[in-house]
């Protein structure tokens, strides 16, 4: 029997080996590499510093008795390398970049002399990747400030890289997800700063909360960098199937550096519509409007330093609005209340067509974003210690026409995000990590006065609709907590260690029942053949996720390289609506919801294997191969689309008419009248 989740966590804290269930390094980036003297051998005991060139932070280590030294621990930027020791001249590297979640490796080779004296080393981190089997490329802040972005969404320039797609035709491209070397969009992992900023119910970005939002989560001025990593990952990386994507905030440097921008556009340079013409409409107005700044410096020079973003975005951009409507010859035919119903909400102006009970609307209508979004940073350098602090927030306001003139959609949504984080140098060849995360969405999808109208109206055959989607207002919130550590011991890297996140997802929906008529004259003669309910009401799931892995990066020589590891994950099954009493879907069902509502597989056992082989020494010829089994936890979204109500009803279900004679408005008001 396995030990439970609360027993391997005590072992985790008392046996001091920690390292977060997928984001060691995440913050940052990893440095390795060899020293080696004018004859190839190792030289023992030389010291190697790391400067930021933009912060002038630096760290030290010393080589071990095979000549390796290694960085676990690098926030993302500008570095270079100095190596020294008796006997021989200091050596200093050109600077070069380290990126997030990566691993470069950049060798030194010292020439004999006096360490007064000083050799330039004129080399930069290499291209190829030669210390691990993922598969993934960084995306730097010059290349992310360079390519054009239509609305500046981050996630247009996700899928530039080989082997991602990003927003795939598929449902979870629907909701801001994507792709990995084929793998499924909902087996991702999307990371801030290397805590979950994705949705909740699904892993996608803010695309997802729909109505079209420009500014994706975070303004692309915010960003340092990002990297999307897929394929045969190391043990430090779970919760993923697909890939990991993750962004990095900016930080503050020595330099007080601030920017402005404003991107506009408006219609006094735009052409007509074929079909605007064709309707003879007016040409419809847009109103571009995208502007914010950054601000960014040193609160003590080389010690302390702050970061503070705003990206607003206020937009009205047109579109047009186009559908089958109700002509006067057909309301007058119809009851009183499906009349009043009709007069209320149906467009007012048509297109006659060749069935005079109905016309074609076409109208240009707007979509209104009134988007801010905030980023503040803080850094602190403390010797044996750095500290991090972040917030992000995101408060978008978007509108959206529907064929009902009268109820437009509106679509609030609420971005919470922010990071805690401590790395810790305990001595040269022990590195601890503790990070504290939380993400929170907030959306509420809602056209006012809704309320009012207890029924909604579909026609078949021509298309007389008078309906709309249900309301939806959901409440993801995660809360993380991880800790790693990294052991250097001779030709050995060793990582261990756990995470916990708590994972909540509230989601309240409904709507009124929608009557579902087979012709014309059957909405003439209030005949529908079904009627379309909509259970849904509020819910919530709740889980506690566990994962602890160990990792042994072994160089058995300096060209040939084993990466081996395993880590366990173990997801709770979910809590919060109907619960199943065994493993039968169609078995007894429990009540209440606390109770689990499935059983739990505690089984997910991940190993990982990798080979990393520099067949001549440097680094521009890399054979890498590997494999890794991995698992995710219950998708919430596909429970979400279930009723809570008993679990015999499905979300949406069809009645006919006699079945439920409570949801007959129309014809309820017929007989009254």
């Amino acid at each position: 029997m396995l030990p439970s989740a609360g027993s391997l966590l005590r072992l985790f804290v008392l046996g001091c080996t920690a390292v977060s269930l997928m984001w060691a390094q995440i913050g940052g980036g990893s440095l390795v590499g060899n020293v080696t003297d004018p004859a190839g051998a190792s030289v023992v005991g030389a010291r190697i510093l790391a400067k930021n060139v933009d912060t002038g932070v630096s760290r030290d280590t010393v080589t071990n008795e095979t000549g390796y030294y290694e960085f676990p621990l690098l926030p993302a930027g500008q570095y270079t390398l100095e190596a020294e020791q008796q006997g021989f001249r200091k050596a200093t590297t050109a600077a070069f970049q380290i990126n997030t979640g990566t691993r470069p490796r950049v060798d030194i080779k010292l020439e004999l002399g006096q360490v007064a004296e000083s050799v330039e080393v004129v080399s930069t981190a290499p291209i190829v990747n030669a210390t691990t089997t993922d598969l993934g490329v960084s995306m730097q802040r010059s290349r992310i400030e360079s390519l054009p972005l239509n609305g500046r969404n981050f996630q247009q320039l996700v899928g530039l890289q080989a082997g991602v797609l990003s927003n795939p035709s598929s449902s979870a491209g629907g909701r801001g997800g994507m792709e990995f070397h084929g793998a499924t969009a909902f087996g991702n992992a999307l990371l801030m700063d290397g805590v979950d900023m994705s949705l909740g119910e699904v892993p996608g970005t803010g695309n997802a909360t729909g109505g079209g939002p420009l500014i994706n989560t975070i303004s692309v001025e915010a960003i340092e960098e990002f990297k999307a990593s897929g394929n045969a990952m190391s043990a430090e990386y779970g919760r993923s199937i697909g890939g990991v994507l993750n962004v990095t905030t900016k930080s503050g440097t020595n330099q007080l550096h601030g920017s402005l921008f404003h991107f506009f556009r408006n219609d006094k340079l735009d052409a007509n519509s074929f079909f605007s013409n064709r309707s003879r409409l007016a040409r419809p107005s847009l109103r571009f409007n995208q502007f914010g700044g950054n601000v960014g410096g040193p609160v003590i020079r080389n010690r302390a330093f702050f970061f503070f973003n705003y990206e607003g975005a206020q937009v009205r951009s047109p579109t047009q609005t186009t559908g089958n409507v109700a002509t006067p010859a057909l309301i007058a035919q119809l009851s009183p209340a499906l009349q009043k119903t009709f007069n209320e909400l149906s467009p007012k102006t048509f297109e006659p067509t060749a069935n005079p009970l109905v016309g074609l609307h076409r109208r240009n209508d707007r979509r209104i974003n009134k988007e801010n979004t905030f980023l503040t940073r803080g850094d602190i350098d403390l010797a044996k210690h750095r500290l991090s602090l972040r917030y992000s927030y995101n408060h978008q306001d978007i509108s959206t026409p529907q064929l009902t003139p009268v109820l437009r959609q509106t679509l609030p949504t609420r971005f919470h995000n922010a990071v805690v984080q401590d790395n810790w140098s305990i001595a040269p060849t022990v590195f601890n990590e503790l990070r504290l995360g939380f993400n929170r969405t907030d959306l509420f999808r809602y056209e006012a006065g809704r309320e009012n109208y207890p029924a909604w109206i579909t026609t078949a055959g021509v298309n007389v609709n008078l309906s709309l989607p249900g309301y939806l207002h959901f409440i993801p919130t995660t809360y993380t907590l991880a800790d790693n550590l990294t052991l250097i011991r001779g030709r050995h890297s060793i990582k261990m260690g756990a995470e916990i996140i708590v994972a909540m997802n509230n989601r309240d929906q409904g709507g009124a029942p929608t009557h579902q008529y087979n012709s014309v004259n059957d909405l003439i003669a209030d005949r529908p053949n079904r009627i379309r309910m909509l259970f849904g009401g509020g819910k919530g799931l709740k889980s506690t996720n566990y994962g602890f892995y160990i990792q042994d990066d072994f160089r058995l020589s300096s060209r040939l390289q084993v990466n081996m590891g395993v880590r366990y994950e173990y997801f709770p099954p979910l809590k919060g609506l109907f619960n199943i009493n065994s493993s039968d879907p169609f078995g007894p069902f429990l009540g209440g919801s606390r109770e689990a509502m499935y059983v739990a597989d505690r089984n997910n056992f991940g190993p990982r294997i990798g080979l990393v082989y520099d067949p001549f020494g440097s680094q521009r010829l890399v054979f890498r191969a590997g494999g890794a089994v991995g698992y995710i936890p219950q998708v919430p979204i596909y429970l979400m689309d279930m009723a809570s109500i008993d679990p015999r009803f499905p979300l949406v279900a069809d009645f006919a008419p006699a079945d439920i004679p409570m949801s007959r408005p129309f014809i309820h008001s017929r007989c009254r009248s």
